[in-house]
């Protein structure tokens, strides 16, 4: 679940470094020659090893994108597999990213049975995880 957050994150900042670079470009094609005109489109060398990093780093977000989309339906078929209240509790914390009171008040226990069974769904959890690798 924590792969899930660091992929994500890693994708957030891939995204954040494409926009910068393309707002670079985007700024320097809007320039022109610097007399006020705009240019014709064409990009000088400089502007083309840009515009070939900007390319990288789309695809390189775009993996990391896929990569942290593919974490995320694992953790969840994961823990759709786990019965009862302990996958309710997995769901509600990590994928609905509900406080732990508002999972507690959801299966109806006490804050300190919720961390219990939180607990114990974990180690539901690696067994599917493990039953699914042997499988």
């Amino acid at each position: 679940m924590k792969q899930y957050g660091r992929l994500k994150h890693r994708a957030d900042m891939l995204k954040i470094e494409y926009e910068s670079e393309k707002q670079t470009i985007d700024t320097i094609r809007a320039a022109g020659s610097g007399d006020g005109t705009p240019s014709s489109g064409k990009i000088s060398t400089p502007t083309e090893t840009k515009a070939i990093r900007l390319a990288d780093k789309l695809t390189a977000y775009q993996n990391a994108e896929l990569e942290a989309l593919e974490a995320r339906q694992k953790i969840f078929d994961t823990i759709c597999a786990i019965p009862g209240e302990f996958g309710q509790v997995l769901f509600g914390h990590y994928l609905e990213m509900k406080s732990w009171q508002e999972v507690a008040d959801d299966v109806g226990y006490s804050l300190r049975q919720t961390h219990r069974i939180h607990q114990a769904a974990l180690i539901m959890a690696q067994d599917v995880i493990e039953w699914h690798f042997l499988v």
